[in-house]
Formats: C-alpha cells, structure tokens, sequence
C-alpha cells in the first residue's frame, strides 16, 4: 500500500475545514424571545450566530467582526432599523455585508423602503423556520455572486421546498394541467408545488398565455379557486378562449370558482413603482378562495420600473405564496437585464423560459425550465410544441425539432 502525501492530506485538510465554516450572521432585535428564537433557529442550519439588542451595538459589532449577513429589527427604539441601514450602506467596510429586514407589520410600503435603502430582502416576523433559512440562504448566494467576501451557506436538499402556512384542507399538492397537457406535468414532476412562485417569460407570441390557461384549468378541475390578472381578457372573453382549444371552464365561472381582473400593464403618466406597489395590494386581496393566482403580465410595469421595485414586487408575492397561494407571474424576456433575472430566479421557486425558432418554415416554441420546484436544471427540461388554432398545445418531437 502507497504512504499517504502529507501534503495532499493537509491540503484536504484544509479544503474540509473551508467547507464546514458556516457564515456569522448578526441578529439585531430588542426583544429577547425574538433573538433567542431566531438564534436557535440559524443556529440548527450551522450557522455561527450573534445577537445585539440595538442599533449601536450592531454597528460596533458589525464594524469589527467578519459578519456576513444582518437580521435586522425595522422598529428598534432610539436608532431604528432604517437608520442603522443607512449608516451601514454609507460605510465603505461595512456596505457589503447583505441585510435581511425582519418586519412586524409587513407592505408593500416596507419592502420598497427596505429595497430602497439597500436591503437584500424583506422577512415578515414571526416566520416559519424554512423561510427564515431559505431567505438567509438566497441573501448570501446573491452576496457571494455580486463579489462579497461570504462564507457558504448550509446546503439542503434540492427538494426542500416551502409549504404553505395556511394550506386550506383538501388543496393538493401540486397543480398540473388537469391530464390535459401530460408532456407539460411530466416536465413540472407532476406539476407547479402549491404555495411556491412561478416566473414564465418568452417572446411575444411564444405561448405563454396558452401554457398559463392549461394550468389555470388543472387549478379549478382540482379543486382550487383560481384568479386570472389579464391586460386582454374579461371572464366571458378567458372562457371563450379557453373553450376554443378543448379547456372547458364555463361551469366553474358559475360556480364563482374563476376570477378574472383587469391588470393595467402599461403606465400612463403614473410611477410605475407605484403601479406595481397597487398590483402586489391586488393580488394580495384576492379573495381567499382563489389561492392559485395567474398574473400575465408585468412586462410594460417591470421594464420602466426600478430593480429594486421589481424585487420588492416578487418578494412580496413569494411572501403570500408562504401564506398559501400559489403564484405565476408571465413577462417577455426583455422586461429584465441579466442580473436582474438571476436575482428573480433565486427568488422563484419555479423558472420557465419560452424560444422561438424557425423549422421548416413552422414557428416552433421550445419550452425550457430553468428551475422546476426549487431544484435547478437538468437534462431531460426542455418541450418543444406549436401553438395551433382550435387545438392549442401541440407538442413537436424532439427529433423533429433537430431536423
């Protein structure tokens, strides 16, 4: 038998040690029982956590010690949360370091402020502990990405996803397309995971709207309300259309089982940070027999809209899906920059993207999903169909594709 190379073996050594150190993240609360919770909690993912108990005390800390993350309270006394946001922001030593806002009284309002000033995210507490961990753990891949000097986070199973916080009895699990598009819920595993994001984009014309029509007819012939954001449609019109490529839904809208709500896509005059501050307000008052949620689109909002309202706009949505709905959010593919779109992506627990191409003089559409269920890429995720009047999805095979 070969003698072990010592130095082979230190330097794996020291590879295992790099890959056990968890990130320092510092808890910023005054109320005990909130930093002690919130301590246990990262504490249990691996996480080496310390507290403060108010602002000044959280920047002296932050300002000596490797911290890599901040959970910060928006309503400390005396210096509160947005103050010592700022001080951090406008210190060159200690801007990097990504801060989680932990919030009370959640709104869009707050998420916007929290965005504005320079917050990676936005946490309504209390919290379930997976999205306390999953928040962090998106806060500190989007640090480490953007050039932040950031330690790894624990790393979970791909399929740890969130559940609802208020699943209705008898709502299932996933939501497919009724048997009616099986190629569709073969790629979704089944289908979209009730209470998670959604973001489809493609190209105008790509099939984005069909797509969303073949799940909106999986939610309500399953049992779950629905609700339909539309620039185009009214409840007749969806129906109608609906009706046209097989996908019956007449008897649900007189059940009141479908709603369908105009969606003011492009701003006239308005602030568009605004508009989408009043969209998140909407979606939220749907009425709470429609937990599955189709807004198409936001294309026009998002691309006249600041990043950071953007991200506030999908953040909020992913806080209701917490909260039990389940959400898809339908854009072009020019509504976001690169970066932006790898940001929505951490934050979506599902990612679709829609291309066109031209094959033997026919408008083919390959359908490919980025991220199904919070688990990224694989080989076998891409569909390829033509969208074809009175028949709606019809899926080409691959090898016809390649022709």
């Amino acid at each position: 038998m070969l003698a072990a190379n010592p130095n082979i073996t230190a330097l794996t050594k020291s590879f295992e040690e790099a890959e056990t150190e968890m990130a320092k993240l510092l808890v910023v609360d005054h109320e005990r029982r909130i930093r002690k919770w919130l301590t246990d909690s990262l504490g249990k993912c691996g996480y080496e956590v310390v507290e403060a108990e108010n602002g000044p005390t959280a920047l002296e800390m932050a300002s000596r010690q490797q911290i890599d993350l901040i959970l910060l309270d928006d309503a400390l006394p005396k210096m509160d949360g947005w103050q010592v946001l700022t001080k951090l922001k406008e210190d060159s030593q200690m801007q990097r370091i990504p801060v989680v806002i932990l919030t009370a009284f959640p709104s869009f309002e707050i998420e916007a402020t929290g965005i504005r000033l320079g917050a990676a995210h936005v946490l309504t507490k209390p919290c379930r502990a997976e999205a306390l961990e999953t928040t962090v753990r998106v806060a500190l891949r989007e640090a480490e990405r953007s050039g932040g000097d950031i330690r790894p986070a624990p790393v979970e199973p791909a399929e740890d996803l969130p559940s609802a916080k208020s699943k209705a009895a008898g709502t299932p699990e996933f939501i497919g397309t009724g048997s009616k598009l099986m190629a569709l819920d073969k790629l979704l595993r089944g289908g979209l995971r009730t209470g998670t994001l959604t973001l489809i984009e493609g190209a105008s014309g790509s099939g984005k709207s069909v797509l969303c029509q073949y799940l909106f007819y999986g939610s309500i012939t399953s049992g779950v309300g629905a609700a339909y954001f539309s620039t185009q449609y009214t409840a007749g019109s969806l129906a109608k259309q609906m009706q046209s490529i097989g996908l019956n839904v007449l008897d649900h809208i007189r059940e009141d089982r479908l709603c369908v709500y105009p969606l003011q896509e492009r701003p006239t005059g308005g602030d568009p940070d605004s508009m989408l501050s009043d969209l998140a307000s909407e979606i939220q008052e749907v009425p709470p027999k429609c937990e599955f949620i189709i807004v198409d689109g936001i294309t026009n909002l998002a691309q006249v809209s600041q990043d950071r309202a953007v991200i506030g706009f999908f953040s909020s949505c992913q806080r209701q899906c917490e909260e039990g709905k389940t959400i898809i959010l339908v854009a072009r593919s020019a509504a976001f920059d690169q970066s932006l779109l790898s940001r929505l992506h951490e934050l979506c627990n599902t990612h679709m993207n829609l291309v066109m191409e031209t094959v033997r003089d026919k408008i083919v559409t390959t359908l490919e999903a980025n991220k199904v269920n919070n688990a990224e890429s694989r080989s076998d995720n891409r569909l390829s169909f033509q969208i074809e009047a009175e028949i709606g999805v019809n899926i080409i095979p691959v090898s016809r594709v390649k022709v």
